[in-house]
């Protein structure tokens, strides 16, 4: 039996006649190997500070898994309001990418860290200097490609509205997309298109009053364009940033 991959035998063991038998089992492996979401965490919303640090659980019995964390911000001065770098548990995340609006000065960034260190550890972004509203957000998930995460990624900004929507194209089958957003609508954030909710949650409260919403979509299949969309209880800045996830190879 030499040569044989795990992913396509298993060993049934009858104990009613002792009788041993080899059967195919090819599709409950691909199925393990699909993208989930592991755990959702967030920081507290100080102000005037320049880095914001939380705990997050990644799982310890998850594969093929990352780090995905959401870091935003508001303030005055456009040069204060970039996040400079991201750790979890010390070790530094590979920033995917950033948007700001600057006539009414949000943003928001996507960064990620492959394989990261299962158990609660602390996350922390660290801004180019103290900005007025700091937040961030980490999910981690399971079952994404290892060697090559990032299967698309975009951004939109808008200095007011009441609507935003965002178009990504997807190229892997049964990727998962998620956006993050630092929106000036302070009552209400709406998702739609099929979106799941995963944070939506007021900041600056008594400040500026606004919300910081996150959302996923998956698994996508075929490969082609989604939308990333939202309605807002007032017209609304927003700085949206959207990662697609590639989801992970088949075990072997």
């Amino acid at each position: 039996m030499h040569g044989l991959r795990c992913r396509d035998f298993f060993l049934a063991l009858c104990f009613s006649t002792g009788f041993v038998f080899i059967g195919d089992v090819s599709s409950v492996d691909a199925a393990s190997a699909s993208t989930s979401l592991d755990s959702v965490s967030s920081s507290a919303n100080p102000t005037n500070v320049n880095s914001v640090s939380w705990l997050h659980t990644a799982t310890s019995t998850g594969v093929n898994t990352i780090l995905v964390v959401g870091a935003v911000s508001r303030d005055s001065t456009d040069a204060d309001r970039p996040v400079v770098s991201v750790t979890y548990d010390g070790i530094a995340l590979t920033k995917v990418r950033q948007d700001d609006e600057p006539v009414n000065n949000v943003y928001s960034s996507l960064w990620y860290l492959v394989h990261p260190p299962s158990g609660t550890h602390t996350v922390t972004a660290n801004y180019a200097a103290p900005v007025t509203e700091a937040f961030g957000t980490a999910l981690s998930f399971t079952g994404v490609d290892q060697t090559a995460p990032i299967d698309v990624h975009a951004g939109y900004t808008q200095s007011g509205g009441t609507t935003s929507t965002k178009t990504v194209t997807t190229t892997s089958d049964n990727a998962w997309v998620l956006g993050i957003q630092y929106a000036g609508a302070g009552s209400s954030a709406t998702p739609t298109s099929g979106q799941a909710q995963r944070l939506n949650q007021q900041v600056s409260i008594g400040r500026t009053t606004d919300r910081v919403i996150v959302t996923t979509k998956g698994p996508l299949s075929p490969t082609g364009t989604t939308a990333m969309s939202y309605t807002y209880s007032e017209s609304s800045q927003v700085a949206l940033s959207i990662v697609g996830l590639r989801r992970g190879q088949d075990p072997q």
